[in-house]
């Protein structure tokens, strides 16, 4: 997962909630810091129990774990349950990212297939240009 989890990578990544009353402020998801939950849980569905749940599965942590950081039920989760979560996050990017990387290696090839049929001799640098840069994006891991 991740090593060397600092005491501010959780919240840089989801934030908190501001301290209300004075109180001490707690862990909390809502509002803008939602992005990173919903990589994890995917887009909000209108079924909250569903989505925690979702969250909670593929950030391997129980349900009531992911409630409580949701709603700011904890003001400081265990560092196993902080670690879960953010490599769940760190999972999602990651292939959020490879299908950007496939979605642009298929363009280039596409591109390149489409300049092959209209006059692959006047096109050829640019062809193998464009077939060159889809082989390195689709080798990117």
């Amino acid at each position: 997962m991740i090593e060397n989890l600092d005491n501010n990578a959780f919240e840089n990544q989801f934030g908190r909630h501001p301290p209300i009353d004075g109180r001490k402020s707690r862990w909390r998801f809502a509002g803008p810091c939602a992005n990173g939950f919903n990589l994890i849980a995917g887009p909000y569905d209108g079924n909250r129990k569903g989505w925690l749940s979702r969250a909670a599965a593929r950030a391997h942590v129980s349900y009531r774990q992911i409630r409580a950081l949701w709603y700011g039920e904890t003001s400081d989760p265990k560092f196993s349950v902080a670690n879960s979560v953010l490599g769940a996050g760190a999972k999602a990017r990651l292939e959020m990212e490879r299908v950007r990387y496939a979605s642009a290696a298929e363009y280039l090839r596409s591109h390149s297939e489409r300049l092959a049929n209209v006059d692959p001799e006047f096109h050829r640098e640019e062809i193998e240009r464009s077939r060159r840069a889809a082989d390195f994006i689709s080798r990117v891991d």
